[in-house]
């Protein structure tokens, strides 16, 4: 379930698997991929940090800012937070409850607004998979 602020235009229509959302230049993507059977995959917060590590990619200079983990409404996250020659900032979460696994991206091509990712880091901290919203494109305001 998200909870989107006002200030967010939804375009997942537009964009063929991910629930997407902008603020001016500014994209906030989720994915989700659901646990269907086989070994539990029960992620670490340090396998969650290394999952959204490894969306920097090899092209261009990238310089990771901060990179954390911690627990979340879903369950586990890890993040990191980098900036690249492509794109001045971007943050990647990945969140887990040990089964199903949730990406979230945060792509500004603007210089960084605090307050607009410390929005989007509330709103990611509170994402659950209570019903199939995500998956449908599917929001709450």
């Amino acid at each position: 379930m998200l909870q989107i602020p006002e200030n967010w235009q939804d375009i997942s229509s537009q964009n063929e698997g991910r629930t997407t959302f902008i603020n001016g230049q500014n994209v906030f993507q989720v994915s989700v991929a659901r646990y269907d059977g086989g070994e539990l995959p029960n992620p670490s917060r340090e396998d969650l940090v290394a999952l959204a590590s490894g969306f920097l990619g090899t092209g261009g200079r990238t310089e990771i800012l901060h990179a954390d983990s911690g627990k979340c409404e879903l369950g586990s996250f890890g993040t990191v937070q980098y900036y690249s020659e492509d794109l001045e900032h971007c943050q990647v979460w990945h969140l887990s409850n040990g089964k199903d696994f949730v990406m979230a991206t945060y792509l500004c091509s603007e210089s960084l607004r605090v307050g607009e990712i410390d929005e989007v880091e509330r709103v990611v901290r509170t994402i659950s998979l209570l019903s199939r919203q995500l998956e449908s494109g599917g929001t709450e305001k």
